[in-house]
């Protein structure tokens, strides 16, 4: 009789035994997910949105002087674009320094855009320039963007990534250059960081050919437009 009563004991002290180990092991599961949601919840998601995107076809990306013209007048002026089909629409600046036309100061305030290139792009609103200064130009496509960062973190500009039309990503820190609107020969690199609520301008020239969709992506986070 005390034997079936020792036996009886050792199983139900088993038994409990196998319970407590049990739920120690769901306890342990359980902190492993609570703490794996507390670490998640304490590096926040890249979150940002395509305000708009477009493609320009036909733009004059660049322009270069020479021939600077140091007639009697010259002042600060603009430039107009002769000839050409299509929309139109050029336009830019350019100052002048000690009477003649400074060759790095012309600034595209438009591009424009054409089917059929103009012709030539002539000083507007100026008397007889000797020598007369000639515009040499370039043109192409140039895709426009603007971007808000509208998550809680600051992103760096290398960890953001473009596509176009699912073509090779391309880092942002390598799109993202300031002057391109202004005509810079060589644009100095904007920012390294995109803050939370900034807006950032993207103006690539000679974009990839047919482009129809443009995606951003950084940290699994996805944001795409359509063009």
């Amino acid at each position: 009789m005390a034997g079936s009563v020792g036996i009886g004991g050792l199983i139900i002290g088993v038994s409990l035994l196998v319970v407590f180990s049990m739920a120690v092991q769901t306890m342990s599961y359980q902190m492993e997910t609570s703490m794996e949601v507390l670490d998640a919840a304490a590096d926040p998601v890249p979150r940002f949105v395509i305000d708009d995107a477009s493609l320009v076809e036909g733009a004059i990306l660049t322009v270069a002087v020479t021939g600077t013209g140091s007639g009697s007048g010259v002042v600060n002026g603009t430039l107009v674009a002769n000839g050409g089909a299509g929309l139109g629409g050029f336009a830019a600046t350019f100052t002048v320094t000690s009477g003649e036309i400074d060759v790095n100061s012309v600034v595209i305030t438009s591009h424009g855009s054409y089917t059929t290139p103009p012709t030539s792009i002539t000083v507007s609103g100026q008397g007889t320039l000797t020598p007369t200064p000639t515009f040499t130009f370039t043109s192409g496509d140039i895709f426009y963007a603007n971007l808000t960062n509208t998550g809680d973190m600051t992103l760096k500009t290398e960890n953001v990534w473009m596509f176009f039309d699912g073509d090779s990503p391309t880092q942002f820190s390598t799109i993202h250059l300031q002057g391109w609107a202004q005509n810079q020969a060589t644009p100095d690199f904007a920012s390294e960081n995109w803050y939370v609520g900034e807006t950032v301008d993207l103006i690539l020239p000679s974009p990839p050919t047919l482009t129809s969709r443009f995606v951003t992506t950084s940290a699994g986070f996805v944001a795409a437009e359509a063009i």
